[in-house]
C-alpha cells in the first residue's frame, strides 16, 4: 500500500468518526498548520511592528489637549511670536514651523508656549491672538497654529498598525475554526456547481467564489477561497462533475473545509 492510499484511509476513518472526535495529531498537522499563511502571517506582523512604530512617532497626541481647549470655557487675548523655526518634518511637502509666543492671562503673570503651522504663519515679533484655557491657563496656542507638530490627518498611521493587527487575528481565528471543524463538523459531500472569480486578493492571489450544493439536503453555499489547492480541486470538480467530500459547521455551513486537499 503507497503512502498516499494509506493516508486517504485514515483521513476516511476519520471522517467517519461520529463528533465531537479525538483529533490525531497527524490529522491536526495536514490541517491546521502554518505552512499555508506564514507569508501572510509574517506581511501582518511587518505592517504591526512598522505602524505602531510610526504611530508613536507620528500620531497627533496632542489632540485631545486642543479638543479640551476647544470645549473651553477658554479667553482670548493679545500675544507675541518671540522666536520662529523650522522643524525636521513636513507635511505634503510643506516645512512645519515652530513658534514661541507669550502671552498674560487674565489672572495675571506673564506666560510662555510653544505652537506649531504647516508652512509660515508670523513673523518673529508679530502680534497674535492667544486662546487660553480658563481652568488652566498654561494651556494655549494661537490662533489659527496648533500645539503638536503633526496635524489631525496623521491619524491615517493607525491603519498600518489595524491592518497588520487584523492579518494575525484574521489567521488565528482561521486556526481555530479549522480546530473546530476537525472536531465537531460533519462530514458530507457536495458538487461544486461554479468558480466565480471576484476582484479582491488576498497576498497577492485572487479570491474565487466557490458555489456548492449539498448531496445530502439540497442546500446551496458560497465558500470564498484564495487558497491554491481548494481552487484546483474546486476546478477539477466543475469539468468533472463529482462530488467532493466537505467537513462543515451544521451551524454555518459556509465554513467548510474539502479533505481531499489535506496532506499528509
Amino acid at each position: 500500500m503507497t503512502t498516499d492510499e494509506s493516508w486517504k484511509l485514515e483521513r476516511d476513518a476519520f471522517l467517519a468518526m461520529s463528533p465531537p472526535r479525538q483529533v490525531p495529531q497527524s490529522m491536526s498537522r495536514a490541517v491546521v498548520s502554518f505552512k499555508s499563511q506564514w507569508l501572510l502571517m509574517i506581511f501582518g506582523m511587518i505592517f504591526l511592528l512598522m505602524g505602531l512604530g510610526f504611530s508613536w512617532a507620528f500620531v497627533p497626541r496632542h489632540l485631545l489637549r486642543e479638543r479640551k481647549l476647544e470645549q473651553g470655557p477658554s479667553l482670548t487675548v493679545p500675544g507675541k511670536i518671540l522666536s520662529v523655526e523650522e522643524t525636521n518634518l513636513s507635511i505634503n511637502e510643506v516645512k512645519v514651523r515652530e513658534y514661541q509666543f507669550s502671552y498674560q492671562p487674565d489672572s495675571g503673570g506673564s506666560r510662555q508656549g510653544t505652537a506649531y503651522t504647516t508652512g509660515g504663519r508670523w513673523r518673529e515679533g508679530a502680534t497674535v491672538r492667544v486662546r487660553y484655557l480658563e481652568a488652566d491657563p498654561a494651556l494655549a496656542v494661537p490662533e489659527g497654529a496648533r500645539l503638536g507638530k503633526s496635524s489631525a490627518g496623521a491619524l491615517f498611521v493607525l491603519l498600518f498598525p489595524l491592518v497588520g493587527g487584523g492579518i494575525l487575528i484574521g489567521c488565528l481565528y482561521s486556526r481555530q475554526t479549522k480546530k473546530r471543524l476537525l472536531r465537531h463538523g460533519w462530514a458530507s459531500s457536495a458538487t461544486v456547481t461554479a468558480l466565480e472569480k471576484t476582484s479582491t486578493e488576498v497576498n497577492g492571489q485572487h479570491v474565487f467564489k466557490i458555489h456548492l450544493t449539498f448531496i445530502d439536503d439540497g442546500r446551496v453555499v458560497v465558500k470564498r477561497s484564495y487558497d491554491a489547492a481548494e481552487l484546483a480541486l474546486a476546478e477539477e470538480a466543475v469539468s468533472s462533475s463529482r462530488p467532493l467530500q466537505i467537513l462543515y459547521d451544521p451551524n454555518k455551513p459556509k465554513r467548510l473545509l474539502f479533505p481531499e486537499t489535506w496532506k499528509s
